[in-house]
């Protein structure tokens, strides 16, 4: 899930002073004041409130010393990943490493794969490309990331890009920025959401969850609402946990089953369900491609 981000937006961490004046169809004006305790997050805090999420937790949460004030932040009507950004993950060696781990973790692969039908192999797969199972699961606060890609529909900040991608194509619409926002937003904001339930659900800070600069976390790089969806616990401790290697073969066993990847599975099933997994063609096409290499000589 980590890749997907890099398709939706070009990060920029320049702050800006907003633009003195804004389209008439915008609901915001750039010199409108923002509050100093929110730090610019004022936009999306109003919008949390409204979702449901108590005042007195938002507030704290983008009070917090440890989220940055609100910058200006570019994103790309029509992203593109390279068709061969992940052509190294098939590779001998890759290969080998993933060949041990289903070595090591045969067991709960298997019974994983009995109990929801989808291939071993293709979890393994999953695993390796997000983290190498485990290796890389970030560092960062996938609060402030997933709350940085839903306030991209703050008024001004779309106003912003308007005016920045205007200056290279002069086609480039208005609505067609809002539009792309829009889009951004219908996906990162229900992150943003399932984060506080989450961290009220532990009861713990929603800053306590550390994962990638795109706000996916542990070993299968979930979003919050997939992990509230599909998290298991594959270790039968009593806590799911995506940072342990059987929690998270179950979690991504579940996932792909829940999308179309059961036993018996066509080939268009299986990319269908990798594709929900991750919405690139040569991240489907890639998962597909190691599972076969996997399955050969077995």
């Amino acid at each position: 899930m980590l890749s997907i981000i890099k398709q939706i937006y070009k990060i920029s961490f320049t702050v800006i002073i907003a633009a003195s004046i804004v389209p008439n169809n915008s609901s915001a004006t750039p010199n409108q004041s923002t509050s100093t305790a929110l730090k610019g997050w004022d936009y999306l805090a109003q919008k949390l409130i409204a979702e449901g999420i108590p005042s007195a937790q938002v507030k704290a949460a983008y009070s917090d010393p440890r989220i940055p004030p609100m910058e200006y932040i570019s994103f790309r009507l029509a992203p593109k990943e390279p068709s061969d950004i992940y052509s190294g993950f098939s590779a001998p060696k890759k290969i080998s490493v993933a060949r041990a781990f289903i070595e090591k973790y045969r067991q709960p692969l298997e019974l994983a794969e009995r109990h929801f039908g989808t291939s071993k192999e293709g979890i393994v797969g999953i695993l390796l490309v997000e983290t190498h199972f485990g290796k890389n699961t970030g560092k960062e606060f996938i609060f402030y990331r997933l709350s940085r890609l839903a306030n991209l529909r703050d008024p001004k900040n779309v106003y912003r890009n308007y005016q920045e991608l205007k200056k290279y194509d002069s086609t480039v619409t208005h609505a067609a920025v809002e539009d792309r926002a829009k889009y951004l937003w219908n996906t990162f904001f229900p992150e943003v959401v399932a984060t506080f339930r989450i961290s009220s659900q532990r009861k713990f800070s929603p800053f306590t969850i550390k994962g990638s600069s795109a706000g996916a976390f542990g070993i299968p790089q979930f979003l919050p609402t997939s992990f509230l969806k599909f998290g298991l616990d594959g270790n039968s401790n009593g806590i799911v946990s995506l940072f342990e290697e059987e929690d998270a073969i179950f979690s991504v066993a579940k996932y792909l089953s829940q999308h179309g990847w059961t036993k018996g599975a066509s080939h268009a099933e299986r990319k269908k369900a990798i594709w929900a997994y991750n919405k690139s063609e040569p991240y489907v096409n890639t998962i597909l491609k190691i599972t076969h290499l996997l399955q050969e000589n077995k």
